[in-house]
């Protein structure tokens, strides 16, 4: 997650990276933790190959290894080979805090809280997938006095996808922004924590630590989490 609380216009960047490898990334991990899949066995979860919600319009970059359906709510599905990353497909996307209520997707993301929605401006996609020409898909959405412009950028062949936020808010006005997702890593729902304290890596790997899925900030967040899901 990234919190963010700032004036007027920030801009928050961060990149979504799924690395297959036969090595550990270096860096820090999340101690013992490390040892023991992320799951718990007391909360209920719905078939995690359904998506629930029934997006009004989505915008898909069918690229490769990503495939990337990003939907007008901010929500996004990422299926790397094929396989999706996100529980139930699009348990991910954009969340802010301010006057005391919660605003982001809705419908509610798949097992997810229920929360304000977001109202949906426009969700265009633009470029052809290169390197000077991104594939990108541009969300505006807004609440009352606020507005939120997220970018999803790819480039195809590339294992990560890149997430920048604009939010634009009343002068003096407090909030956070939080990027959150129910990560489902090479298409399981056990998964292990993974973070990496040079970096600020926030996110889970397979058990046999060849295939780690992540949130790399590129602005510097102000705190993370991991933890079950719906907490």
């Amino acid at each position: 997650m990234i919190t963010v609380k700032k004036r007027r216009i920030s801009w928050v960047a961060m990149m979504l990276v799924v690395i297959v490898t036969m090595l550990p990334v270096a860096g820090s991990m999340v101690g013992a933790a490390n040892s023991q899949p992320r799951i718990d066995p007391n909360k209920p979860r719905p078939d995690p190959a359904v998506v629930q919600n029934q997006i009004l319009t989505a915008q898909t970059i069918n690229g490769s290894p990503l495939k990337l359906v990003v939907n007008d709510n901010t929500s996004t599905a990422i299926y790397y080979n094929g396989v999706q990353q996100y529980y139930g497909g699009n348990a991910e996307g954009a969340y802010l805090w301010y006057n005391g209520l919660v605003y982001g997707p809705m419908p509610t993301v798949p097992a997810g809280n229920a929360v304000n929605a977001w109202n949906t401006v426009s969700n265009i996609l633009t470029g052809s997938g290169t390197s000077a020409d991104p594939w990108k898909v541009t969300t505006v959405v807004t609440i009352p006095s606020v507005s939120l412009t997220q970018t999803v950028a790819y480039v195809n062949g590339n294992s990560y996808a890149a997430y920048t936020f604009v939010v634009n808010a009343p002068t003096g006005s407090t909030w956070s922004l939080f990027h959150a997702a129910d990560l489902y890593t090479d298409g399981n729902d056990v998964g292990y924590p993974y973070y990496n304290a040079s970096t600020g890596d926030i996110g889970g790997r397979n058990a046999v630590t060849n295939f780690y899925q992540y949130f790399r900030p590129i602005t510097p967040a102000s705190a993370y989490q991991e933890a079950f899901y719906k907490t």
